[in-house]
């Protein structure tokens, strides 16, 4: 048990370092991150005015925190033009139901993950392999509410439309429906 217990701490001071540098480099380019403590969301500005791009929206668990922590940098759900879910796990789109249905932010997603979207399971969340992710999974709830993104993702697409001069791109590494931005 000791050993578990010192495990576990070694886990966080490591994914908080790697979130200090993260944070670091991204504040240099004016994307906000946002902490959830097991994935963060990040918030990239839109050439239309105070508009955003929100890059994942954390673990349903997060649903009440969601909005807050939105609030507390100086985002409401109105000025989010659209929804990116990076890959289909439930710790990156969790809260991507609620967000449709409550505020009517559009989803896009990664069509490899469709699957996962639309029954609101992930079959492993992490596929573990090192002892880092089988702690890591003892955290993560594999269950979220089923949702049908807007637009499901399969090739490059610009998003010039949203005020952003960048792409997203399928990349199937993390999940089959992984996305980069």
């Amino acid at each position: 048990m000791k050993f578990l217990l010192v495990l576990i701490l070694v886990f966080q001071f490591y994914c908080k370092t790697l979130n200090l540098n993260a944070q670091t480099i991204l504040n240099n380019s004016k994307v906000i991150t946002i902490d959830t403590g097991i994935a963060n969301i990040y918030l990239i500005p839109s050439s239309q005015k105070e508009k955003w791009i929100l890059i994942d929206n954390g673990d349903a668990s997060d649903e009440k925190d969601l909005i807050p922590r939105l609030k507390k940098v100086g985002v409401t759900p109105e000025n989010i033009l659209v929804n990116i879910i990076t890959h289909g796990h439930a710790d990156h789109g969790g809260n991507s139901k609620y967000l449709q249905s409550k505020y009517s932010i559009p989803i896009l997603a990664g069509l490899g993950d469709k699957s996962m979207h639309e029954s609101g399971h992930n079959p492993d969340v992490l596929n573990a392999k090192g002892i880092f992710a089988h702690v890591l999974k003892l955290f993560i709830n594999p269950k979220f509410s089923a949702y049908t993104a807007n637009q499901y993702i399969g090739e490059p697409m610009s998003l010039e439309k949203y005020g952003i001069a960048g792409k997203v791109v399928p990349s199937k590494s993390h999940t089959p429906g992984s996305l980069v931005v």
